[in-house]
């Protein structure tokens, strides 16, 4: 199946002139949706020069700020973006030496029904062996009995949707836009589940990280249902020290540590134990992301 639009078309047409487009091809297309167990834990890593003072400042910001397109946001509609993993946000924000950032925890109150994009075989192959669908067992068998021509959509989707864009084509996010919002536009309310989400639309899109070459999930989510259903847990302040483009790696220290918060106030407290015991390193070896202590101890391999 070709792409979906040429690259005029991408450039000389709005989002919702393509979202038409779209509608008219992918007619009959079955959605791929499942719901996130709240045992879940999201993070979001915000660039600030000092400590943000308020818990404002790392959620989704205000539309106001929002002059450009997004893999899902339009001009001037925010979106939450988040990982499953604190340290795969340093790859999503291409962290540099010297820059600091506020990455937030958060917990998932309830279970919430997501989107997925991007999680055919194909596409995760094409991010690198990182995104192999033997890292994600629960994709498999996403749709049963799917029809072979609807698997041909969701691959020709996941392919789109997961293309690489550079600051420079800003406007090909278009295209994964589109694709997006059209799960959305029309959607019947989903029926309950037995210990299932209690909203019954889906709330964002999970899909794989394409800056961390597919090992790690990316999820973004509508700013009303992160006010509804997310919990802030603890902010961690870190300064990256090293980046090493050879082991596609990070060196960062953390500075400061918030796990209260007063109302909108966050309560910081400036770390002073030993620099070794606040250093963390990560790096890839293989097809594996390691993550270190200070001390050279293994944290974690994924």
């Amino acid at each position: 199946m070709q792409k979906f639009f040429r690259d005029d078309q991408l450039r000389r047409h709005d989002i919702d002139t393509l979202k038409k487009f779209l509608r008219r091809r992918l007619g009959g297309y079955v959605v791929a949706l499942r719901y996130v167990q709240k045992d879940n834990w999201l993070y979001r890593a915000v660039r600030w020069k000092t400590p943000p003072p308020e818990v404002s400042m790392v959620s989704y910001p205000p539309a106001g700020i929002v002059r450009e397109l997004g893999r899902l946001n339009r001009i001037g509609e925010p979106m939450f973006y988040c990982s499953r993993g604190q340290d795969p946000t340093l790859y999503e924000v291409n962290a540099k030496i010297g820059e600091t950032f506020a990455i937030s925890e958060w917990e998932m109150k309830e279970p919430l029904w997501m989107h997925n994009l991007g999680y055919h075989p194909v596409a995760l192959g094409k991010l690198g062996p990182h995104g192999s669908e033997e890292y994600r067992p629960f994709m498999r068998g996403i749709i049963p009995n799917e029809a072979s021509r609807n698997e041909k959509i969701r691959r020709r989707m996941a392919l789109d949707f997961t293309e690489v864009v550079s600051e420079r084509d800003n406007y090909r996010y278009k295209q994964s836009i589109a694709i997006n919002e059209l799960l959305f536009d029309n959607a019947e309310s989903i029926p309950s589940h037995p210990d299932g989400p209690t909203i019954d639309e889906a709330v964002g899109t999970v899909y794989p990280s394409i800056k961390n070459r597919g090992a790690a999930d990316n999820v973004a989510i509508r700013p009303k249902f992160v006010d509804s259903s997310l919990k802030l847990r603890t902010i961690s302040f870190i300064r990256i020290e090293e980046v090493n483009p050879e082991s596609d790696g990070y060196t960062y220290l953390q500075t400061h540590l918030a796990a209260r918060f007063d109302g909108n106030k966050i309560c910081w407290e400036e770390l002073t134990s030993a620099a070794e015991l606040r250093r963390r390193y990560i790096y890839r070896a293989g097809n594996h992301y390691i993550l270190r202590d200070g001390l050279g101890n293994l944290i974690a391999r994924h």
